[in-house]
């Protein structure tokens, strides 16, 4: 669990250095959003759904969004952990039958794993726990089969169609 808390602190600090040199520079890139990183919006995971629409975690509060093709941007779900309790929201993919699916790190039992949303956030429900300590990170579906990195540990999980790991 102490190593979750040290890697995402890492994380947090390192990309906001980098944003502040980036910042300070002058150098940008093109954008299609800009967040604020003093308000713990630290975009992490895209997926895209089959109307064109792009989706984004909020890495350190557990929130998913939606952009469209128009350039609106909504709210589309907020997994259900305190951020007082410690969260990383990381990658995000979509399956075949348009259900997202979400890797959620977090310092509670019975939430940390990979999350199975409906695309408008109205279904969620944790679909494959992990042990805490681990870092579910990017999800991939490949040969019917769902797998995910395990950014703490080292490693790709596979996962049955139930949610259980291989």
């Amino acid at each position: 669990m102490r190593r979750l808390v040290t890697a995402a602190t890492l994380g947090f600090t390192l990309v906001l250095l980098l944003a502040a040199l980036v910042q300070a520079q002058g150098n940008r890139v093109s954008t299609i959003l800009d967040l604020d990183p003093a308000a713990f919006e630290l975009p992490e995971g895209l997926a895209a759904d089959a109307n064109g629409n792009l989706y984004f975690g909020l890495a350190p509060t557990g929130e998913i969004r939606r952009v469209t093709p128009s350039g609106a941007v909504s709210s589309v779900a907020q997994l259900p952990v305190p951020q007082e309790q410690g969260l990383f929201l990381a990658g995000l993919r979509f399956n075949a039958a348009g259900e997202l699916f979400a890797g959620l790190a977090s310092n509670v039992a019975g939430t940390h794993g990979i999350w199975r949303l409906s695309a408008d956030g109205s279904r969620q429900a944790l679909f494959a726990p992990m042990p805490l300590g681990t870092l579910p990170n990017d999800i991939q579906f490949w040969q019917g089969e769902m797998y995910a990195s395990e950014s703490i540990g080292g490693g790709i999980w596979k996962f049955t169609a139930g949610g259980q790991a291989f």
